[in-house]
């Protein structure tokens, strides 16, 4: 294509990073063979057939994520492991997303979708994650909600490509392995049942929200329950869709465990434009900072990828009730997960 960049010093082709580093008008290369989002749609089912010499990670052209694929479907759980690590290093890196996340996708939900697979929450995560991207603490009332970039503004992974094409070509491959991924919210480990939740949150189609409402009554484990309403609430938010109803159905509803009930209040806030609690939510969230049942609750990888793990909710929720109280920051940059 006209315009592409010479190698460096010839060293290598150009990638897709040095056609588009910091360009001002990256969208002229929209659906072209340097747009992450044209090209995970075609990709096959051989990791080895995608332009990983076209796409980069944080160091570099993603020439080395094929291999920690392979490691990652083996049966060593140890070999797995390493996998699994290195895929973060090379997908996610301190929170960015790189153009290698959306080329690796397909392959990790297709992973995440088979019961040999080892740590497939994990999997899970790391999927989700790449489809969020680095958040920043907030104290105001969509915290948990703050997903995908900067929307209406071009962000750049640390080789200049866009990193909103890598996190929209992330959630394209979360919706076009729906029906393979919605088996494992029936999964008999309750861990894969929350973070497919978590994932499917994450889709750009409105097949999940049907899947996500309809299992809250079901599932039995009250922790996982909540994250089906979180996951519900988060999907209707980011498709403009009023969950209210729903949610203000859950919250006051006694027979309902403590944790469901927190969740959508926690929920229902983000449907308001109020920076204080709705009176009708005040029964829900004033008994929390002191109510040690719902700790749980600080496991939730919408909390924790915010800043609020580790009694950090508490925080939150008396900042909700009070905006004059100011909490303490959230304690370093430990990822997420």
């Amino acid at each position: 294509m006209s315009g592409a960049r010479p190698p460096v010093g010839g060293a290598r082709t150009p990638t897709a990073a040095d056609l588009l580093a910091h360009e001002k008008d990256p969208g002229r290369y929209a659906g072209t063979e340097f747009d992450v989002r044209a090209v995970v749609p075609r990709l096959s089912a051989d990791p080895a057939d995608a332009p990983w010499g076209r796409f980069t990670g944080p160091h570099g052209p993603a020439v080395e994520v094929p291999g920690h694929l392979a490691g990652l479907a083996s049966a060593d759980p140890g070999v797995a492991g390493k996998a699994l690590d290195a895929l973060w290093d090379s997908l996610c890196h301190q929170g960015t997303v790189h153009a290698s996340a959306a080329l690796a996708a397909p392959h990790l939900l297709r992973l995440a979708a088979l019961p040999r697979t080892h740590d497939r929450q994990g999997v899970l995560a790391l999927v989700a994650a790449c489809a969020r991207g680095a958040n920043v603490l907030s104290h105001t009332h969509d915290v948990l909600w703050l997903t995908e970039g900067a929307r209406g503004a071009w962000a750049y992974d640390t080789g200049g490509y866009p990193a909103n094409w890598s996190m929209e070509a992330v959630h394209t491959a979360v919706t076009a392995r729906f029906h393979a991924l919605e088996p494992l919210l029936d999964d008999g480990d309750h861990q894969v049942r929350l973070m497919a939740a978590y994932t499917l949150a994450m889709a750009s189609g409105p097949a999940p929200a049907a899947a996500l409402r309809r299992r809250v009554a079901t599932e039995a484990v009250p922790l996982v329950a909540a994250s089906l309403v979180l996951a519900a609430a988060q999907h209707a938010h980011r498709h403009g869709e009023d969950a209210a109803p729903w949610l203000d159905a859950l919250h006051p509803d006694p027979a309902r465990p403590a944790e469901v009930r927190i969740a959508a209040a926690l929920a229902r806030l983000c449907f308001g434009p109020a920076r204080t609690a709705p009176e009708a939510l005040r029964p829900v969230l004033a008994g929390l900072p002191d109510d040690a049942v719902p700790r749980s609750l600080d496991e939730l990888p919408w909390l924790r990828h915010v800043g609020l793990a580790e009694g950090g909710l508490r925080h939150y929720v008396r900042h909700v009730l009070d905006p004059a109280y100011d909490p303490p920051p959230p304690p370093g940059d430990e990822p997420p997960f």
